[in-house]
């Protein structure tokens, strides 16, 4: 078994650990006032601000709550450095996940990196979590009501029956909204979080989805559907600000007792991802990582001037190395001082500058 395949088992292992004791982040529910997955500020995202997907995503919330971590960022070393920042004293710990790229002849190579949580980089601030409908429409309902009519779901108005989705039909069944307004402890919001339920299941019919069917309760075939809904619905939750309730059926049961292969883990992350897409939840950029990094453009302004050589002979006679570093290199630097290394590589660029040679950009590191 590959590096890469030993990794991903060993969190499938912790992640059927957390099952058994009620603690996944699938066992955790929160409603839409609070924080997305607040045990671990949301859900996984890189320095750029886009989410993690598939096993990775899974991994990192599990490794989140299994190390109790706090925010929803990881950034790998590299990206930490050049965004400023540095591991906080005592975090020399970091999370080992596999990241895909495509090479130049177009085949995909995965490779292991590590990355730390936001938790362990020193004055990493807090970004702030947007939610998909923000600047897309007036209001969250709004928003929803675009997407469920954008869906092309059949939607049946039934008072006595609802909420359900028959599958033989393809239709789903609801109370009308105003009966949620007055009767549902939630209002309103109770409508629209049964209604994205009840699209989560209509999202898995036969005509649009490839993935695991729903099967007998308590089976192993109904388990895996209902990872993948749980894992969508969870996703959703995020993206929307949404309530998110677990699903107490037992369906984990047979997780915790059979343990499958990571490949039953990849899978069910896939098949989120398709719900998702399949009833058009778009996907959301949170804010990036704020850089600290300065970086100085070269640029006319920092030139020597070149002055008529009489009037140097009348000027009293300086080193004009030391005169091009005092007047006119700017260093940023993010020590107390910079060190004497530092202090060599500015003069010696200064005197290459003066004499003519000719440089695009210089970046100098303390």
């Amino acid at each position: 078994m590959s590096a890469a395949n030993e990794l991903k088992q060993e969190i499938a292992e912790k992640f059927y650990d957390q099952l058994k004791e009620r603690r996944s982040v699938l066992d955790y529910g929160f409603n839409e006032k609070e924080t997305p997955l607040p045990v671990i500020g949301g859900w996984p995202i890189g320095s750029s601000g886009y989410a993690f997907k598939d096993f990775n995503a899974l991994q990192l919330m599990t490794v989140a709550l299994d190390r109790g971590f706090t925010s929803a960022v990881f950034m790998k070393s590299e990206q930490i450095k050049k965004n400023g920042y540095y591991i906080a004293k005592g975090e020399a710990k970091a999370t080992k996940i596999e990241s895909t790229y495509k090479q130049e002849d177009g085949e995909l190579k995965s490779v292991m990196s590590v990355c730390f949580n936001g938790d362990q980089i020193k004055n990493l601030p807090r970004s702030e979590h947007t939610r998909v409908w923000q600047g897309r429409a007036d209001s969250r309902n709004a928003f929803l009501e675009d997407l469920i009519a954008k869906s092309g779901a059949t939607v049946s108005f039934d008072t006595n029956n609802a909420p359900y989705y028959e599958r033989y039909t393809d239709t789903l069944y609801m109370r009308p909204q105003s009966e949620y307004a007055s009767k549902h402890p939630k209002g309103v919001s109770g409508y629209y979080e049964d209604m994205m339920f009840l699209l989560a299941d209509w999202a898995t019919h036969p005509s649009r989805y490839q993935g695991v069917q729903p099967g007998e309760q308590g089976s192993e075939q109904d388990s895996q559907y209902r990872l993948g809904r749980q894992l969508a619905l969870l996703q959703m939750a995020s993206r929307l600000g949404m309530t998110y309730e677990p699903d107490d059926s037992g369906w984990a049961k047979n997780y915790v007792e059979s343990r499958p292969n990571w490949q039953e883990l990849e899978r069910a992350g896939r098949a989120a991802e398709a719900i998702i897409k399949n009833i058009g939840v778009p996907e959301v950029q949170q804010e990036p990582v704020r850089s600290k990094v300065w970086k100085q453009e070269a640029s006319e302004a920092f030139r020597p001037t070149v002055k008529p050589a009489e009037q140097d002979q009348a000027q009293p006679q300086t080193d004009p190395v030391q005169k091009f570093v005092d007047e006119k290199i700017q260093v940023v630097h993010v020590a107390d001082k910079p060190s004497k290394e530092v202090g060599k590589s500015v003069k010696s660029a200064a005197g290459k500058r003066i004499n003519g040679v000719r440089k695009k950009e210089q970046t100098l590191t303390m």
